[in-house]
């Protein structure tokens, strides 16, 4: 009779430990597919992102391209020069940085 007990509690204890690792495999499951979402979410919201800057920026540079086909040098020159004297700190860091690129193309032998 005690190997009846023995046997049983054995048997009850197999089974609870196994209800705990079906238990514990279930929520790592559901933990992994909520992170799989969230990861997906994240990439979705980073590619309307790019989209958005993408558009933004074709728009930017179809409108370049525009001003240039549609202006002569004269036009462009009273533009920058109206551009300077309406933004002259962004204007001067803008030399600064061509000027610099300039002198490092030049150096370069």
């Amino acid at each position: 009779m005690e190997n009846t007990m023995r046997g049983t509690t054995l048997e009850d204890q197999a089974a609870t430990l196994g209800n705990q690792a079906l238990h514990a495999t279930e929520k790592i499951k559901e933990g992994a597919a909520q992170a799989t979402e969230k990861i997906t979410e994240s990439v979705e919201d980073g590619m309307t992102v790019a989209r958005k800057f993408a558009h933004q920026a074709s728009a930017t540079f179809d409108d370049a391209t525009r001003y240039f086909r549609e202006s002569d040098s004269s036009k462009m020159a009273a533009d920058l020069t109206q551009y300077v004297r309406n933004n002259p700190l962004p204007a001067l860091a803008g030399a600064v940085v061509l000027g610099f690129v300039a002198g490092r193309l030049l150096r370069r032998d």
